[in-house]
């Protein structure tokens, strides 16, 4: 048994053990049809029922993995314009399934949709291997959630923990779930997918919403997702990629209506009605009293003052303006807050959130820590300055504070690029010789063994070969080399299958020779055929000749003589 299998059947029982525990926390594994809204907005249609059943047949289809998807049961039939339909409100509520491809085809009889074809991006033991990762992802985040939380503290305890875990950048499974809560990495989708399957495990209803938004870091429009999540009956927006900056984790867009969304967000069409969101009863500045539709020195100052110098606070349409006034009554805003000795201050916004913070500290004896490269077993660093007071920053006169202390870790990784071909690295091996070894990657600098990172050997099975033998040559044909034929269509010069033939049509070709010796006839000696045209027979041909001529002449005349004697 290699050590990828024991990996394997370890990590099953361990999750199977566990799940029985999972009853006891603030989440169930089981999910009722109540949290998918889009199946239940289907439902809202004319002939809703039967494109709930489409809709329930790709949801079975597709968890299994199915390559061909039966959805029409003989009565029910739906058209190409409502299997698209069907498909967005499927997407927008099952974000598990990440290993989905982004197309599928159908079949269809006359104008009904009769099965789809998806495209799936992982399959067979890596898919296992993936879904294992997955769970075990979710788990870690899920499990720290309580029975007493209420649907609201236990959202924002996942918007947290996402928006600490996966860092926004382009790759390969960035667009899904997997990508953020496995590998850490995704943009808008992954962020969306990941929050809300963790959502729905959580009891609470969500959806993605699609469209386009303001890109905060960049100030140009480009096409988004985000989530509507229902908390205590009523519905609200949450766009966790914009909440998370980083450095900063905001709330600008923490469970906020139609009307702010509306503000940079423009939201897609769709075929059945989107929630309605404009409650603010859950919105996380207004459970936390931070909302400043006016302010004052002693208010400002009293929100620094109660959450050591640092003021989180919402400004309805005008966050420039409050700036602008900050800066002019820094002083005394400081002194109202208790700050007695000399200070700096720094700001920063998204949407229409401010973090205002007050530092107290000169910064004067900061460390310089040199980048240090990770190891596969150590962390390393990017270079920074640290300073007594526990602060972190860019540079050495400390204008650039590093607010989030985890973005300057350089996490260990495995080099996964050694090749080591035995049983402890080997992933598959060929059931014949028409298919290759594939073994995973180890890592060039310990014994570890990738389980995900593998190539394709040279080596295959060794070759079933028949003998094809060889025809020798003769003054009138060519002959042809013994050689070797493989079941699996190769052929070889070599009984060992060392010399493989690419060219079988023109191997080993033994031209004809020439005719040797002839007899008085002319006829090779050798091969018995006639090589050339001698006097003989050309005596014997006339005498032939002159047989068949003269003798039918003969008889006639032979016949004229017996009938006149009689």
């Amino acid at each position: 048994m290699t050590k990828k299998l024991i990996k394997l059947l370890s990590f099953s029982l361990c999750f199977v053990l566990i799940l029985p525990c999972l009853t006891f926390t603030g989440y169930s594994e089981e999910m009722n049809d109540d949290l998918y809204y889009c199946r239940q907005a289907l439902l809202s249609l004319p002939d809703g029922k039967k494109l709930v059943y489409a809709y329930d047949k790709i949801v079975e289809g597709i968890s299994i993995s199915s390559k061909e998807i039966d959805i029409y049961n003989g009565n029910d039939s739906i058209t190409v314009d409502e299997l698209r339909i069907v498909y967005d409100a499927y997407r927008r509520d099952h974000t598990e399934h990440f290993w989905l491809g982004n197309s599928y085809s159908y079949s269809y009889n006359s104008s009904t949709v009769v099965s789809i074809k998806p495209t799936y991006v992982m399959s067979g033991e890596a898919l296992a291997d993936a879904k294992l990762k997955f769970e075990s992802a979710a788990y870690n985040i899920l499990s720290g959630i309580t029975p007493s939380m209420t649907d609201y503290e236990k959202e924002k305890y996942l918007h947290d923990a996402l928006a600490s875990r996966v860092k926004y950048i382009e790759a390969s499974n960035a667009h899904n779930a997997y990508g953020a809560l496995v590998e850490g990495e995704a943009v808008c989708e992954g962020y969306a997918e990941a929050l809300q399957y963790l959502l729905q495990r959580a009891g609470i209803q969500s959806l993605i919403v699609l469209g386009s938004s303001v890109n905060p870091s960049t100030g140009t429009s480009e096409g988004h997702a985000w989530n509507m999540v229902k908390i205590d009956g009523s519905y609200y927006h949450v766009d966790l990629t914009w909440n998370d900056q980083g450095a900063n984790t905001y709330y600008a867009y923490f469970n906020v209506t139609d009307t702010i969304i509306k503000k940079d967000h423009q939201i897609d069409d769709t075929a059945y009605a989107l929630p309605k969101c404009s409650s603010m009863n859950q919105n996380y500045f207004q459970k936390e009293g931070a909302i400043l539709y006016s302010y004052t020195v002693d208010s400002v100052a009293q929100k620094l003052k109660s959450n050591s110098l640092v003021a989180r606070v919402y400004i309805p349409d005008g966050v420039s303006d409050f700036i602008t006034w900050c800066s002019s009554n820094i002083s005394s805003i400081a002194l109202k807050a208790g700050v007695t000795s000399s200070f700096s201050w720094a700001y920063s916004s998204i949407g229409d959130e401010v973090i205002l913070v007050i530092d107290t500290c000169a910064h004067d004896h900061l460390i310089s820590k040199p980048e240090k490269a990770p190891t596969c077993i150590l962390n390393g660093n990017i270079a920074y300055y640290e300073c007594f007071c526990g602060k972190y920053f860019e540079d050495r006169y400390a204008t650039v504070e590093i607010l989030n202390k985890n973005s300057v870790i350089l996490p260990a990784s495995h080099s996964f690029i050694e090749r080591v071909e035995d049983d402890e690295h080997l992933r598959s091996a060929p059931s014949s010789c028409r298919e290759y070894y594939t073994y995973f990657y180890g890592c060039s600098e310990c014994d570890e063994i990738s389980t995900d990172k593998y190539y394709t050997s040279n080596k295959t099975l060794p070759h079933t070969l028949t003998k094809v033998d060889g025809v020798q040559s003769t003054c009138s044909r060519d002959g042809r080399k013994a050689y070797y034929t493989c079941v699996c269509g190769k052929h070889f010069s070599d009984a060992d299958a060392k010399k493989e033939i690419t060219d079988i049509e023109n191997y080993g070709i033994l031209p004809k020779s020439s005719h040797g010796q002839t007899d008085f006839l002319g006829r090779c000696q050798e091969c018995g055929e006639l090589a050339e045209i001698t006097d003989t027979v050309i005596v014997i041909g006339l005498i032939i000749a002159c047989i068949f001529i003269g003798l039918p002449i003969v008889i006639a005349i032979l016949k004229k003589k017996f009938k006149r004697k009689g």
